[in-house]
């Protein structure tokens, strides 16, 4: 960048001057933390960005698409029904009505008229590109919003997603800038969420089984199998070691199955009264709001970048949750005293006020309502001249 600055001439050798060492301490060993600093950098000197005329197009076409009383809108999953509740697609109707659109939750948008105002994507990496560009093919005046769940890793398919639609919503907000392109509009990041149980399940199953008896075992879940291997160890080791009590739940079949599995579900979570929350990286675990819902104390990892962004210093206190120190068994038996502690000092109340707070703060209805406000601030916005900090373009 610096270069491009001083207008150098950039010009092949054609022998070879160094060879290039392959080995799993270098930066580039992880691409997705070395694609994200590279854009980190390229953004002090020239921010990337749409046109003036491309940001005015983007912004009328929501303008044109939000102008209704009533915006019907698409949610498209293609993980609908193995993360979703099958509660999930009436509790957004009815809690998004109350903010004055019609939402949809849906698995595609292929077997559909296409007479939405707006397609929300959320963006897994299950070809959502590949469904977007179909349906501008049958209909190009539907604006499209993408919610990138997986921005944190694959960042070649999530960049080539993030060029189909017009406005990109990260969730993953230290891992945002390398999406930023000349066709679409990014928006701050929006934290993923509560989706194994609706609104109205989580308040009906707290209700019934919230205040149960709970044992003093560490809640942890299975880790999957993309998990890296220091977390696979240490749940090992936990297993092992036996003295840490920790439980690893057999794989759950997809939510959707029935109404009683979620209920089986929240009463399996809501029996204990600590969690361990293990992201696969740096990411924020969702699971950390699925253990306040249910009024579990969370114990995350330290050097979670998003934690502070979406849960404040001071709440996570007040609620508390509990950081890890480092991936080890001391550290894990520390943190699992340190949460059985806190569970034991707030009793019911500080119980309630852990599911209270991620009912209101944390669930599906709450982001996409979020979402659609950010879209609609979009359309009003002023269409600022283009950021050039040093002239690069």
């Amino acid at each position: 960048m610096r270069f491009a600055v001083a207008g150098a001439q950039i010009q092949a050798v054609h022998w070879p001057i160094s060879f290039f060492r392959v080995h799993s301490a270098q930066k580039t060993f992880n691409m997705t933390a070395c694609v994200v600093e590279q854009a980190d950098v390229r953004d002090r000197n020239n921010v990337v960005e749409p046109s003036i005329h491309r940001r005015h197009t983007i912004q009328s076409r929501l303008a044109s698409a939000l102008d209704s009383e009533k915006p019907r809108v698409a949610l498209v999953s293609a993980k609908l029904p193995t993360i979703f509740s099958p509660d999930s697609a009436p509790d957004l109707a009815r809690e998004l009505a109350r903010t004055g659109f019609r939402v949809e939750l849906l698995s595609s948008t292929d077997e559909t008229a296409d007479d939405f105002d707006l397609a929300v994507f959320l963006i897994h990496l299950q070809d959502e590109r590949g469904a977007i560009l179909r349906m501008r093919d049958r209909d190009d005046r539907i604006p499209t919003v993408g919610w990138f769940w997986e921005n944190h890793h694959r960042v070649v398919e999530n960049a080539a997603s993030a060029e189909a639609v017009d406005v990109v919503v990260p969730a993953h907000a230290y891992a945002t800038s390398y999406l930023a392109n000349r066709h679409s509009l990014l928006s701050p990041a929006v934290a993923l969420c509560v989706t194994q149980w609706s609104k109205r399940e989580a308040a009906t199953f707290f209700a019934r089984m919230g205040l149960q008896e709970r044992s003093e075992r560490l809640y942890c879940g299975s880790c999957g199998l993309s998990t890296p291997e220091r977390l696979s160890t240490l749940v090992d080791e936990l297993i092992e070691g036996g003295n840490t009590g920790v439980y690893v739940p057999k794989e759950q079949e997809p939510f959707r199955t029935s109404a009683s599995n979620s209920a089986q579900r929240f009463e399996e979570w809501s029996s204990h009264k600590s969690s361990l929350c293990l992201p696969a990286g740096t990411e924020l675990p969702t699971r950390l709001f699925d253990a306040l819902l249910t009024g579990q104390v969370p114990i995350v990892p330290g050097g979670v970048p998003d934690l502070n962004l979406v849960v404040p210093a001071a709440l996570q206190k007040e609620l508390p949750i509990i950081r890890l120190e480092d991936y080890s068994v001391r550290s894990v038996r520390k943190a699992q005293l340190a949460a059985l502690a806190a569970f034991e000092r707030g009793g019911e109340a500080g119980l309630r006020r852990r599911h209270e707070y991620a009912l209101n703060q944390h669930m599906m209805a709450a982001r996409v309502e979020t979402i659609l406000g950010m879209v609609r601030q979009i359309s009003r916005r002023p269409v600022a001249p283009r950021r050039r900090p040093n002239g690069i373009d």
